[in-house]
C-alpha cells in the first residue's frame, strides 16, 4: 500500500514533505485493526452486519492508539479518513469529495487497489489489468478520479511491476526500496517508519490505549454491496 500510494503521489507532484507524511500514514494506516479477530478479517462467507461494524471501527481505533503518541499527530487525519469515500457513503465520518484529505484518497485507492489484487481468503487474486478496471468503475463515487487517473497513468510502468513483484514474494526483502519512489530520510526527530504495530509502539515508548475508546459511525455500504459488476464483495475495498 505505502509503495503503490507513493508512485501515486509523485504522479499527481506532490512535495516531499507530503510524500513522507503518506509513506509513514500508509505504513499505519491499518493498525486500528489491531484487537479484531482473524477469523473476522479472513472471514470466507459474508460478514454479518456485526461483523461488519467492528470492521469499519478500525479507523477510529488506530486515532484512538496514536493519538497520545505527539508526533504522530500529523498523520491521524490521513489514517481516519482512508475509508471515506467522494459520495460521502464512506466512513467513519461520512466525509465527501474535497472534505477528504488528499493523502486519505490517494490512501483509499492504493489500499483499495491491493486488496482486489491480493489473495484473500475470501476471494480470488485479479490481475492488475482487472483491478485498474475495479478502480476505474469506482472514480467519482468513491475514489478521487484525479487519484485514479494517477494510478492509471503508472501502473504500466516498471516501477509498479517491481512493487507487485516485492508484494507476492518475488523478491528476496519485500521491504526494499523501490527507485524512484523512496522519500528523503525522515524529519520526525528519532521516528523511524516500522511496518510491525509492536516495533511502533516500542520506537515512540508508548503503549496502545484500550480500543474501547474507538470512533465509529455506520455507513450506507452493507456487506453484500455489489462492486461494478464484478464478482468481489465490498469487504474488498472496506478491509
Amino acid at each position: 500500500v505505502r509503495d503503490y500510494s507513493l508512485l501515486i503521489a509523485r504522479e499527481l507532484g506532490l512535495s516531499e514533505g507530503q510524500l513522507e507524511q503518506l509513506s509513514i500514514s500508509a505504513l499505519l494506516h491499518d493498525i486500528g485493526k489491531i484487537g479484531t479477530y482473524d477469523d473476522v478479517l479472513n472471514k470466507v462467507e459474508a460478514l454479518t452486519d456485526a461483523e461488519f461494524a467492528l470492521i469499519k471501527k478500525h479507523p477510529g481505533n488506530a486515532v484512538a492508539i496514536l493519538s497520545p503518541i505527539k508526533k504522530f499527530q500529523v498523520f491521524l487525519p490521513y489514517i481516519k479518513s482512508h475509508h471515506e469515500r467522494m459520495d460521502g457513503r464512506g466512513y467513519p465520518d461520512g466525509l465527501a469529495g474535497e472534505e477528504i484529505p488528499l493523502l486519505g484518497r490517494i490512501l483509499c485507492v492504493a489500499d483499495s487497489y491491493d486488496a482486489i489484487v491480493s489473495a484473500r481468503p475470501y476471494k480470488e487474486t485479479m490481475t492488475k489489468e482487472e483491478g485498474i478496471k475495479v478502480i476505474q468503475r469506482k472514480a467519482g463515487t468513491q475514489f478521487d478520479p484525479r487519484v485514479v487517473a494517477a494510478l492509471t497513468a503508472v501502473y504500466t510502468r516498471p516501477a509498479f511491476d517491481a512493487v507487485e513483484q516485492a508484494a507476492a514474494g518475488e523478491q528476496a526483502d519485500s521491504s526494499e526500496n523501490i527507485q524512484g519512489i523512496q522519500p528523503e530520510a525522515s524529519t520526525f526527530g528519532d521516528f523511524v517508519p516500522v511496518a510491525c504495530p509492536q516495533a511502533t509502539f516500542a520506537c515512540a515508548e508508548q503503549t496502545p490505549p484500550p480500543l474501547d475508546h474507538a470512533i465509529s459511525t455506520e455507513s450506507e455500504i452493507t456487506p453484500g454491496d455489489s462492486v461494478g459488476n464484478d464478482s468481489c464483495s465490498a469487504r474488498h475495498l472496506v478491509v
